[in-house]
């Protein structure tokens, strides 16, 4: 089923921004974040993502579970800032502080439109996505620290990151970084780093866990 139209998603569309902020307590001293090209030695970087935007893409088994797009608004993602983060008081409080450049922390502010709430479980087993509310949050951040596609990645379940959902979006990645990493389809998933597609080195030295009742780093 395909998700609610662009004009629905329109009149949908929340425009209360909510702020979820990650402080990394990781020494960032010797470390590149992985961020968009700075024309100035910016601390940090803020970059937009269009609004109203989301489209469902069916998980659960069938295809045919709840889904109402006027009670089940879709989250949707308007910007991330990334940058090295200088606390205040680190020893007592991560999140009071600045972007500064002798940071030795990192910061990551997602800005997401309207009201969420944590996600219930999409095992094909226990499918309860709305377990606790009706607008859920799914996916992963992906963190790449050391900005290296081949320091880092995912062998556990590499068919829920971006490289084993994109093509299911309808697109590939930009970029030559990503161009031999996408899986096209099931047979990409072979459980190894040394073997193309190489869609489980995608560069991830931790993540965000936005995924029924594993949520953490």
């Amino acid at each position: 089923m395909a998700g609610p139209s662009g004009s629905h998603r329109q009149r949908v569309c929340r425009r209360l921004a909510v702020r979820c902020t990650l402080v990394l307590a990781v020494s960032v001293g010797a470390a590149t974040l992985a961020a968009p090209a700075s024309p100035t030695d910016d601390p940090a970087v803020t970059v937009g993502d269009p609004a109203c935007d989301p489209v469902a893409r069916r998980t659960d088994p069938s295809g045919d579970g709840p889904f109402d797009p006027a009670a089940h608004r879709l989250v949707n993602l308007l910007e991330y800032t990334v940058g090295r983060w200088a606390p205040t008081a680190p020893a007592s409080d991560l999140f009071t502080g600045a972007y500064d450049l002798t940071g030795e922390f990192a910061r990551l502010d997602l800005v997401l439109d309207g009201l969420n709430n944590p996600p219930g479980s999409v095992d094909p087993q226990d499918f309860t996505p709305f377990a606790f509310g009706d607008h859920p949050v799914f996916g992963f951040v992906e963190i790449d620290m050391d900005d290296d596609n081949d320091t880092g990645g995912e062998l556990d379940a590499p068919q829920y990151r971006y490289l084993g959902n994109i093509v299911r979006f309808g697109g590939q990645a930009h970029g030559d970084e990503f161009a031999d990493r996408i899986a096209l389809d099931g047979t990409a998933f072979d459980g190894g780093f040394a073997t193309a597609p190489y869609v489980e080195r995608h560069g991830e030295e931790f993540h965000l866990s936005l995924l029924g009742d594993d949520l953490g780093i």
